[in-house]
């Protein structure tokens, strides 16, 4: 398989630029942040977008589609060799970590995530994701048939049915406030918002199509709620900056 460099798949998803992202206590808005991993081989030269879409926890539907319920994240350099962030704007409500993509390939994780709020005025920082994971199975799974090695154009494919990704919960990652404190100030500069954890909650949603109905898509325009019960979990409660 050949990863190519890759656009962002929705114009929703696109981000705007650092120096025109401005979030303070009282936007309207609230600012994703998630730290990610370095990718351990380097080789790679392309880009892979994590999709955090809008998500119902009523029905266990992705209710994001190419008209807008996506968190705006930039697509990622898969050849990082330190560790980054990944910062995007988001409208208030419940996200899911939905899938990781390289240009018509992906890894969903409609069997397995985690949903969490982010409130109008508020940094909400998600935790520390790895990519490794999704990306060596992606590429095992084109070497062992799983999925095609090549795609034409409009086509998509995902593995479904994959673990849930590889996040590490906030709480778990040593001195992230200050980390991300330190990262906003110095790339985000009208960002002034307090800094608050994410509480993740499990989730599973049911997968959907393209536009025209003939692809299946993570999500896509015709979702359909899950078929199966959202696993229980603690509940936990999260302090502001």
């Amino acid at each position: 398989m050949v990863f190519v460099a890759l656009g962002v798949l929705m114009t929703a998803a696109c981000a705007a630029t650092p120096k025109d992202i401005s979030v303070s206590s009282s936007s309207d808005i609230g600012l994703v942040v998630i730290e990610v991993e370095p990718t351990e081989d380097l080789r790679a030269h392309a880009q892979y977008n994590l999709g955090v879409m809008a998500f119902d926890p009523a029905t266990g539907k992705i209710t994001a589609n190419f008209f807008g319920g996506w968190a705006g994240i930039d697509p990622q350099s898969a050849a990082v060799s330190e560790r980054s962030y990944l910062v995007g704007q988001a409208k208030p409500g419940v996200y899911a970590i939905a899938d990781l993509r390289i240009s018509q390939w992906g890894v969903c994780y409609n069997n397995g995530t985690v949903r969490f709020d982010v409130r109008p005025g508020e940094v909400v920082f998600v935790g520390r994701y790895n990519p490794n994971t999704s990306l060596t199975e992606l590429q095992e799974a084109t070497r062992d048939g799983r999925v095609p090695r090549q795609a034409m154009q409009n086509q998509f494919f995902y593995l479904f049915d994959t673990p849930r990704p590889d996040l590490t919960p906030p709480d778990r990652v040593e001195g992230w406030r200050d980390n991300v404190r330190a990262y906003l100030s110095a790339n985000f500069p009208n960002v002034s918002a307090p800094i608050t954890q994410a509480v993740h909650t499990p989730a599973v949603f049911g997968t959907g199509r393209s536009l025209d109905g003939t692809i299946k898509l993570c999500g896509g325009y015709y979702a359909k709620g899950r078929d199966q019960a959202e696993p229980a979990a603690a509940s936990a409660t999260s302090t502001p900056d």
